[in-house]
């Protein structure tokens, strides 16, 4: 999979081509992965700035940072990655993504690209695509049944620490507190005290 990093970079960003810092997001890079499968497919450069800035990757963060955003995807298999070696001190995560027959949503929704931009895609043209095709429509309740499971994940975490918060508040919490405090206190005393303080 080795591409010419120097000359893809010479082209600048395109409908097919985007440039990503080392440091972005996993929903970052699954919504560029999104838009492009949604698209004509494409190649991201992960670890390149611009057209004429190489930030580099570390091998291992990258392929994390790829991994983590392919379990946002619906369609995970249309990505594949290598870590390339540019300039002997530097590596470039080259992603490719395939174009989709089907719409790729991520954990935020569907994204399109246009030009060299990302948008989401409306209501109407998920719609649209969907009902074109029949894998579409499973990919969507794959990618809703991920949703409903991590707002479930996410209300527990809020009333289990709703539930710690009314128990710091409460009297008997309070009154513990205290009492702690005077005891403290006490042996403090008692101990200056003996001391001769």
């Amino acid at each position: 999979m080795e591409v010419d990093i120097i000359e893809l970079m010479s082209q600048g960003e395109s409908q097919t081509l985007e440039f990503l810092p080392d440091k972005v997001a996993p929903l970052v890079l699954a919504k560029v992965i999104s838009a492009f499968a949604n698209a004509e497919g494409g190649i991201i450069l992960l670890g390149v700035t611009d057209s004429s800035t190489i930030s580099g990757v570390d091998p291992d963060s990258a392929r994390s940072l790829i991994e983590k955003a392919q379990k946002m995807l619906s369609s995970p298999d249309i990505v594949t990655f290598d870590i390339q070696e540019i300039r002997i001190v530097l590596n470039v995560a080259v992603v490719k993504v395939q174009k989709s027959d089907q719409v790729v949503f991520c954990d935020s929704g569907a994204y399109i690209r246009t030009g060299e931009t990302i948008r989401a895609m409306p209501q109407s043209e998920i719609r649209s695509a969907i009902t074109s095709s029949s894998s579409s429509l499973e990919s969507l309740a794959g990618t809703l049944e991920k949703q409903t499971l991590l707002i479930e994940s996410l209300e527990k975490t809020i009333n289990s620490l709703r539930a710690e918060v009314a128990e710091g508040n409460s009297l008997k919490s309070k009154i513990k507190d205290h009492s702690i405090g005077a005891v403290a206190g006490g042996i403090v005393g008692i101990v200056i005290g003996a001391i001769g303080f």
